[in-house]
């Protein structure tokens, strides 16, 4: 009897040849096991043949598969009586359901089966091949790597340039198959002998030739039997064997070396920097072993695509213009909502949202209540803000679907001409919308704790937000003293009428109740004096506060990359709802720089489809593109506007007075010089002399960065290679690194006081 079955449509991507052969010899394991069950003689032995190598690999494996092959092999070995066999394609009975153009030349073997099995099983196929050189087939069987539609290969094609002396049946017998196995090994070996000793010639010259040398005494070189440098340490006495008593000797950074490194890695089942040194040490020894191991590690492609980190972003960079400069209040506005919030509404419970405006420069907040997340709910509440607080000249948001759709409805003729504009922040990147989020904190902050599980109705929800609001302006944005001072609150710049009182006043009401045009005046005059003082306020104590709450960069994953973005690179793109194996992968084809120099978003290019990211959500992979990226000019975009114009810094620079330090003159003369450089240098380093660090502190890092330079122009191309940039080093090399700095500082002030 017979059985055959189709393979779903729906199962055809993911059923590839190889676990469709599993299935077929499953099926064939439960039809023996349905005639055993019913037929009423006496079986001996029972025998499930395949033509499928890669199958009989996996009921000999001894590796971890995975799941979908574990099961179903699980299930064909639970019969204890059965024994796997194989045979050929050409004389498999079953291989004629699958090809009826076969079956008038080819029916016999249909009703008779193959010929051999009249025979003495002495004469039967053979399968012993199957462990020695099929074991290839089943390396990777538990990552679902094996594609290849014809895994059976031909004899001739697995061992080539080899001539095989067939049975009568057409078959090697076992002991022609062991002596070619141990003709294929010994020439391997000799080639594998000759490759390494012609290496040790090229890059151990004196070695080989017997002059001693430090390396010879440190790891007590000599030369075996065969002509290779082997170390002898001090190790004669274990149980090991002699290759891990004596590793062979290799060199750093040669293609050999890191064939063996790659091979070693992906052998193991990429492991990582400790382990596979450890397997390597077993019979090599590597000169910096585990420096090499790290550099040929890190371009792995599976472990990059698997553990890599995303590009490392530059430090924050100054505060944009909009947030250091005074300006009326919502002139420049940030949106975003919070919720949803439960109302009851008719007995039944309704979602409604909170949408809060929140002005740039004296933080104050504007909040409204909206029914859904529809554009249309959104140009409402944005025109009752207006219709409130006046016309922003620019609104800050996110990339929320009713913000793009409002902020097309308002690219009219009208709003172009009133100026109008509209920024969007990269997408899924919130902490470039920071200005907001903090006042969406603090807003959640009073709901939470004075709503808790309270349900309200509309009405009661608009009073609660318009008090919160009022709450949240009459917060202190400057230190309130213990000593009676005036307190800055973003609603002094809103009410000036209610709020502008420095001094208590004596009203006299015996006088007359009707307001001269003299006392209008002089009113006016004191609410304009008022917000003079307001303004100086804001900036001396506000904006100077800012400078304490300075973070020097954003908080990113313990891995990042060292690599530089380019246009170019192929990037996986971070998901949080999604397994990294199944992020996109897109290239980079656009890098926006901010106003700063630095490049903090990217354009990505997935398909048909462009993608706007934060270089922290940009996972470099190892790209084969060729294109003259680096050398290319990377293009600025207006919206990503995040600091100061580069001409503002450098003038700003060349503002610094050097007469006020007390440096002696020859150091001022030193310090000018090194300003010169310091003004063609990264602009990382211009933005932080205008975020208003001190000036002797200033002079003593642009000394200390030109010691620094020095220092690596000293240093050999080796170690250049072993050792990374200051951005790029741990976080204790930093350390050691700040603190050399600081202490080279305190050196040269002493040497100048004395």
């Amino acid at each position: 009897m017979s059985k055959a079955r189709i393979t779903p449509l729906e199962d055809q991507k993911d059923l590839k040849i190889p676990r469709q052969e599993l299935l077929a010899y499953l099926i064939g394991s439960r039809l023996m096991k349905y005639v055993k069950a019913n037929i009423d003689l006496l079986i001996q032995k029972h025998y499930l043949w395949t033509d499928s190598l890669v199958v009989l690999g996996w009921m000999k494996s001894s590796k971890l598969l995975s799941p979908f092959i574990t099961r179903r092999v699980n299930e064909i070995k639970e019969n204890k009586e059965f024994e796997f066999r194989y045979v050929d394609t050409n004389r498999n009975p079953a291989d004629l359901a699958t090809r009826p153009d076969l079956w008038e030349s080819k029916k016999e073997l249909w009703f008779k089966g193959p010929e051999f099995l009249s025979k003495d099983p002495v004469h039967w196929p053979s399968t012993t091949k199957t462990e020695d050189r099929r074991a290839f087939l089943v390396a990777g069987e538990g990552l679902d790597i094996v594609d290849d539609p014809e895994m059976s290969v031909e004899d001739s094609e697995v061992i080539p340039h080899v001539q095989i002396d067939m049975d009568l049946d057409g078959h090697e017998t076992q002991e022609q198959e062991h002596v070619i196995q141990e003709k294929i090994d010994t020439n391997e070996n000799k080639t594998h002998l000759i490759e390494i000793i012609n290496l040790q010639k090229e890059h151990f010259p004196e070695e080989v030739s017997g002059k001693e040398t430090h390396l010879t005494r440190n790891l007590g070189l000599y030369l075996d039997v065969d002509g290779m440098l082997r170390s002898r340490g001090r190790l004669s006495n274990t149980r090991w064997n002699y290759d891990m008593k004596h590793p062979i000797l290799l060199p750093p950074k040669s293609d050999f070396t890191d064939k063996v490194i790659r091979e070693t890695h992906q052998e193991n089942y990429h492991v990582g920097v400790p382990h596979t040194l450890n397997i390597i040490r077993e019979k090599y020894w590597i000169l910096q072993g585990r420096t090499q191991v790290q550099r040929v590690l890190k371009s792995c492609k599976q472990c990059i695509k698997q553990g890599g980190g995303p590009y490392r972003l530059p430090p924050t960079p100054a505060l944009p213009e909009e947030r250091v400069n005074y300006s009326d209040p919502y002139t420049y506005t940030g949106l975003d909502y919070f919720g949803p919030v439960l109302v009851t509404t008719n007995l039944q419970k309704e979602k409604r949202w909170v949408c809060l405006f929140t002005c740039l420069a004296v933080r104050a907040v504007h909040m409204e209540i909206v029914k859904d997340l529809t554009a249309e709910e959104c140009l409402l509440a944005l025109r009752r803000f207006i219709a409130s607080r006046g016309k922003p000249k620019m609104i800050l948001s996110d990339n929320a679907p009713q913000f793009k759709l409002t902020s097309e409805l308002l690219a009219s003729p009208y709003c172009v001409k009133n100026s109008i504009k509209w920024k969007f922040i990269p997408q899924l990147a919130p902490w470039h919308g920071g200005v907001y989020e903090r006042m969406i904190a603090l807003a959640k902050h009073c709901m939470k704790r004075t709503l808790e599980k309270h349900l309200l109705n509309d009405n009661q929800l608009l009073t609660v937000v318009k008090e919160i609001e009022g709450v949240i302006n009459t917060r202190p944005l400057t230190y309130v003293s213990a000593e009676f001072d005036r307190v800055l609150r973003p609603v002094d710049f809103l009410r000036l009428g209610n709020c502008a009182i420095l001094e208590p006043m004596e009203i006299d009401n015996s006088g007359k109740i009707t307001a001269t045009k003299v006392d209008l005046i002089a009113g006016w005059k004191r609410g304009i004096m008022i917000l003079g003082e307001f303004k100086d306020m804001f900036i001396r104590q506000y904006l100077t506060s800012l400078r304490e709450k300075h973070r020097y960069s954003i908080k990113q994953p313990r891995s990042t990359s060292d690599k530089l973005p380019q246009i170019g690179d192929m990037v996986q793109i971070y998901d949080e709802s999604k397994k990294r194996i199944n992020w996109k992968e897109g290239r980079i084809t656009t890098l926006i720089k901010s106003l700063d120099g630095q490049c903090r978003v990217a354009k990505v290019k997935v398909g048909d489809t462009e993608f706007t990211r934060s270089l922290g959500h940009l996972y470099p992979l190892e790209t084969d593109y060729t294109g003259e990226s680096s050398g290319a000019e990377i293009p600025v975009v207006e919206q990503m506007e995040l600091t100061l114009p580069a001409d503002r810094i450098n003038i700003e620079l060349d503002k610094i007075p050097l007469e006020n330090t007390h440096q002696p003159e020859s150091c001022q003369t030193q310090i000018q010089d090194d300003m010169k450089v310091t003004n063609e240098a990264h602009s990382q380093e211009q933005a932080e002399v205008v975020q208003g660090i001190e000036l002797s502190s200033n002079e003593s890092e642009v000394t200390d960065r030109q010691e620094k330079v020095q220092q690596e122009s000293e240093d050999t191309p080796q170690d250049r290679e072993l050792s990374n940039s200051p951005a790029e080093m741990r976080p204790e090399r930093i350390a050691a690194q700040r603190a050399r700095e600081k202490i080279a500082e305190w050196t040269r002030h002493l040497a100048a006081l004395l």
